[in-house]
């Protein structure tokens, strides 16, 4: 009698087990089924550069997640490197940005990659190519406004000067051209271009016609030998107010021509 108690409890036993294991194995793995897949991108700006100049590498992923990425740099020799950055959530996305000085001359590769969480599941991007070229000269320009606030109607002169930096030293750049660009309050652009002097001087005379805060750039393209370089300075429009003297004349003035009309009516009607 107690041995088959025994054999029934045993068996009880081992028929709830095989139906705990077959429930756990029939269960799917919520969290897993819950994880998404991500699409990371990977660019280079510019693609080419001169050796000693930066360059940027930026992308973004979907969905918008702040999520750490590795950068993986390929020298031209074949030696590789790697860089860490994170993206970061703005009004325009999840993005990520690395500004990077290439020590080498030749075509570099870079791909950026990130190893995904428990939430999602991570990406690599294929390779981008930049090139490096020999070095040039690095350049800057200097900008100066004959003041910060200006009436509408009024003038503004607009100064400068373009040198090289050779050897910690700044040498003028004379006979190029600068090209000046106005942006006004209403998001529209205006173009002015002069030249450099001999000592690498160059002035501009302006009339802003809207009230307002306005921006002035001051670029040069570089070529062959020397960089390109860019400089801004932002300054006021103020909308013109008269002297309170020219309105208290005006208006004396504007009376005096209407009573004389009336004059003349009146005489002309008798």
């Amino acid at each position: 009698m107690l041995g088959s108690l025994v054999k029934v409890i045993l068996l009880t036993v081992l028929v709830a087990s095989l139906a705990v294991t077959s429930s756990s194995m029939a269960i799917p793995n919520l969290k897993a089924a819950e994880k998404h897949s991500t699409t990371l991108t990977c660019g280079v700006s510019p693609q080419e550069v001169h050796l000693g100049l930066r360059v940027t590498v930026y992308g973004d992923i979907i969905p918008f997640i702040e999520v750490p990425v590795t950068l993986t740099f390929i020298r031209p020799d074949g030696t590789s490197f790697q860089r860490s950055t994170w993206t970061h959530i703005t009004s325009g996305g999840a993005r990520y940005y690395y500004y990077f000085t290439p020590d080498m001359e030749g075509v570099w590769r870079v791909y950026a990659s990130w190893p995904g969480n428990d939430n999602y599941y991570g990406d690599t991007t294929d390779m981008v190519n930049f090139t490096v070229l020999p070095p040039i000269t690095i350049t800057k320009i200097y900008v100066t406004l004959s003041k910060r606030e200006v009436t509408v109607g009024d003038t503004l002169e607009v100064s400068g000067r373009l040198v090289a930096i050779v050897n910690d030293s700044e040498v003028p750049i004379g006979g190029v051209p600068i090209i000046l660009r106005f942006d006004n309050p209403v998001r529209f652009s205006s173009y002015t271009s002069t030249f450099t002097e001999d000592d690498g001087t160059f002035s501009v005379i302006y009339k802003p016609a809207v009230v307002g805060e306005w921006r002035v750039i001051a670029s040069w393209e570089g070529n062959e030998t020397f960089a390109s370089c860019s400089e801004d300075e932002l300054f006021t429009v103020l909308e013109r107010k008269f002297p309170l003297a020219e309105v208290v004349c005006g208006t004396v003035a504007v009376i005096v021509v209407v009573l004389v009309v009336i004059f003349l009516r009146r005489r002309g009607g008798s």
